[in-house]
């Protein structure tokens, strides 16, 4: 039992703390420590916010006030969507190691859920209802992308432009959707850098690039749909230069030619997305691209690791899970309509 004396922060820190240790024992095999810590703070956040409009002092007695505890998710000020949500989580899996009945846990969980903000859905993974806080700039919503979206991307890039530019923010595009290069790898690109293969029938890629990943030079390959725009590219600037380009690929088109920064770089995806009507990070492009190479090439999770460049097995199994799961979704859908009388 907690000291009556004992401030209600210190209490909360207390509860928070033993928490996390008993989270900590029952992580799966491969699911990293950090997710714990990002609980952790989750639940802290909640309790400053709380105690910030004069509620209780510890996370257990603001779960049993449905009311309270939904307008603090409600209402969390500028916080971010996406941190809000992050408390919201972190609130659940409290309840779920905390509480000592399951079907109490489930009873408060579902107490403060009714008064969290309904939303319409759009698809299958997404809840009904949802915290609140402050959306990022974009109308468009978030879903799993698939192969079809990146070649929608792609083609985005070049619409209502013309002659290099077009090509140029084509092939920039089609190295987001089409290639495991990170951010920073693209804008750092050299024609140097690139190694073109012949195309051959069933092989996926047809050029290689060279990066700096994981203290060392390494080779990744370009699939054809990245490999083809580049290489136009590269036509398109060795005849207006007269010699084999040199340099960054990714440059200003007026003088004095400099390399497009990041900002730059972000922008013109950022278009790409905004005209196919979706929001998406680099990683939901990548999880599609690699979802892409399982399915239409039979790539195993070892194949993958190498093709994108990661250091272990288990990275592709995380970028991965939500496809994984979507198809298990799908294959249960399809189950349950067979057994149906």
């Amino acid at each position: 039992m907690a000291d009556p004396h004992e401030s209600p922060s210190r209490q909360a820190m207390a509860e928070i703390h033993v928490f996390a240790s008993r989270r900590l024992l029952q992580l799966p095999e491969g699911v990293p420590t950090s997710r714990v810590a990002y609980e952790a703070r989750g639940l802290r956040a909640l309790m400053r916010r709380a105690a910030s409009l004069g509620g209780p002092g510890t996370v257990a007695e603001l779960s049993l006030q449905a009311d309270f505890c939904a307008r603090v998710l409600r209402e969390p000020g500028r916080v971010r969507a996406k941190f809000v949500r992050g408390w919201w989580q972190a609130l659940r899996e409290f309840l779920y190691l905390m509480v000592g009945s399951r079907s109490e846990a489930e009873r408060r969980i579902t107490a403060i859920e009714k008064q969290l903000i309904p939303r319409r859905t759009r698809d299958w993974d997404e809840a009904e209802r949802v915290a609140g806080g402050h959306l990022e700039s974009t109308s468009h919503p978030s879903r799993l992308l698939f192969a079809e979206d990146l070649l929608a991307i792609a083609e985005r890039a070049r619409e209502g432009k013309e002659g290099e530019h077009a090509q140029r923010d084509g092939a920039l595009v089609s190295l987001f959707c089409w290639s495991s290069l990170r951010t920073g790898e693209i804008l750092a690109i050299r024609w140097e850098d690139i190694q073109w293969e012949e195309a051959r029938d069933g092989y996926p890629f047809a050029a290689w690039a060279r990066c700096w990943r994981r203290r060392a030079y390494r080779w990744l390959p370009l699939h054809r749909r990245a490999a083809d725009p580049l290489a136009l590219l590269y036509a398109i600037r060795k005849r207006t230069v007269d010699r084999r380009p040199e340099g960054r690929v990714f440059r200003s088109l007026r003088r004095p030619y400099r390399p497009l920064s990041d900002r730059e770089v972000r922008m013109i995806l950022i278009e790409a997305l905004s005209k196919a009507g979706l929001e998406a990070s680099r990683r939901d492009l990548l999880a599609a691209y690699a979802y892409y190479l399982k399915t239409t090439h039979s790539y195993t999770v070892l194949d993958l690791r190498e093709v994108l460049g990661f250091g272990e097995p288990k990275h592709v199994r995380f970028l991965l899970q939500t496809h994984d799961a979507w198809e298990l979704n799908r294959k249960a859908d399809a189950l349950e309509g067979l057994v149906q009388p």
